[in-house]
Parts: structure tokens; C-alpha cells; sequence
């Protein structure tokens, strides 16, 4: 059952007939390598989540990782990275203590080409792409983390941004782990947010939560803006 997916520059996915030889931007890439001969029927140029009814899976191509494309695959807590051409693992398995919730890539952070990822017991963490090491401290929240994004300019550096189980939206440091401000509070788990970084009189965050809360933010400050909006 597809859970759900996120469309990047190709807008391409392709049905295989259960055959799991994927096609993606004209590679053909074999599933079966990569993923305990688990068959998905489709992948897309960015992000695709499945399940086999007993672990989450999510694929993510990256077409380009250090002139090579590459497949990042999650099953359970581990995460894997393997060339897209001929199946071959790159480094180790990347293994969080929970069931990995999502990831992403960024091509060059301090030189360091990065996965982010994120997972159940409340840690993001990042890796080295080239090594498949963890870099730096985790960071961390008090449940499971639902979603994160990378910001390569706030304020003049580089941040995250969260969210999570614990009814928290907050911003880190991405090359210190440190967090940034105070945390923005939910009454239950936040769902997912966004960065609006040119809304006029000043950038906001917009986060929504589980019990039909919509809010607004101010993005440097923290500080909610406005009433709550309630679904």
C-alpha cells in the first residue's frame, strides 16, 4: 500500500507490473537489490512511502551523489544507501534504536554531502553520505519525530526545522545540532509545518497539529501570531 509521495523536479513515476525493475529519469533500477526482494510497483523522482504491512519503507533517488545516482532506502530502524546502477551497497547500514520515520538529502553542508534522518524514538540525526558515519550529536525530542526540513539560510546560517509527537515545533543549528530559540508548542502532535520566509511583515512558520490546530508563528522569534485556526 503506497502511503504516500513527493513529487521533485521530473514528475515521472512508473508502473512496473510487479516485476521490480523501476525506471526512473531513463535508469532502470532493480528493487529486488536493495530491498529484501520486497517488490514496489512505483517509484518517484524524490520521495516514495510504502509498506509491506509489517515494516515502513521509504525510497529516496538522488540522481546525483558525487556523479553517481543512488538509492536511499529505509526498512525499520536501518537505512541503506546503494548505487542505483548496479545495486551495490555504499558503506554500512545507517541504524537509528526506532523505526526510521523519514529522511533527506542535502548535496553539500560544510563540504559534506548529508542524509538527514529521523525516526520514532525522538533523534535526528545526521550522516555522512560519502562514509555512511553518523556526524555530530543527535538531536533530539521527547517522541517521535513526524517530519524535518532543511533551511540553508536563517538568519545566516543554516537550520532545521522539526516537528514532532510531543506536540513540539522547533528549530536547530544544522551544523551544530544545537537548538535555536524556544520551542512552539502544540496540545498534541504536530502533523507538519512550513517556513514562509518572504510572508509580508516578516518571515513565518505555519504548523498543524493532530487535534485540527492550524497556527502561525513568528519564525525568528518563536512567538505565535493570531488566534489559532481550528478545523
Amino acid at each position: 500500500m503506497i502511503l504516500g509521495y513527493q513529487f521533485a523536479r521530473q514528475n515521472r513515476h512508473y508502473d512496473v507490473e510487479n516485476t521490480g525493475i523501476l525506471e526512473v529519469g531513463g535508469l532502470r533500477l532493480d528493487s529486488r537489490l536493495h530491498h529484501k526482494n520486497k517488490t514496489l510497483k512505483s517509484l518517484t523522482v524524490g520521495v516514495i512511502c510504502a509498506t509491506d504491512g509489517s515494516d515502513l519503507m521509504f525510497l529516496i533517488f538522488i540522481s546525483n551523489l558525487e556523479g553517481r545516482p543512488c538509492i536511499l532506502a529505509s526498512s525499520g530502524a536501518e537505512l541503506r544507501l546503494s548505487n542505483a546502477l548496479n545495486g551495490e551497497h555504499i558503506g554500512t547500514s545507517m541504524r537509528h534504536d526506532g523505526v526510521v520515520r523519514g529522511a533527506l538529502f542535502v548535496a553539500d553542508l560544510a563540504g559534506i554531502p548529508r542524509i538527514l534522518a529521523w525516526s520514532e524514538d525522538g533523534v535526528l540525526c545526521w550522516w555522512n553520505a560519502r562514509t555512511t558515519e553518523p556526524i555530530g550529536a543527535a538531536m533530539r525530542h521527547d517522541d517521535g519525530v513526524n517530519g524535518a526540513q532543511f533551511l540553508p539560510d536563517v538568519e545566516g546560517r543554516p537550520r532545521l526545522l522539526s516537528w514532532s509527537d510531543d506536540g513540539i515545533l522547533r528549530w536547530w543549528d544544522a551544523l551544530t545540532g544545537e537548538p535555536v530559540g524556544a520551542a512552539m508548542r502544540h496540545d498534541s502532535a504536530v502533523l507538519g509545518a512550513l517556513y514562509a520566509p518572504d510572508f509580508p511583515g516578516g518571515a513565518r512558520l505555519l504548523s498543524w497539529a493532530d487535534d485540527g490546530v492550524t497556527r502561525w508563528w513568528d519564525a525568528l522569534t518563536g512567538e505565535p501570531i493570531g488566534m489559532p485556526i481550528r478545523h
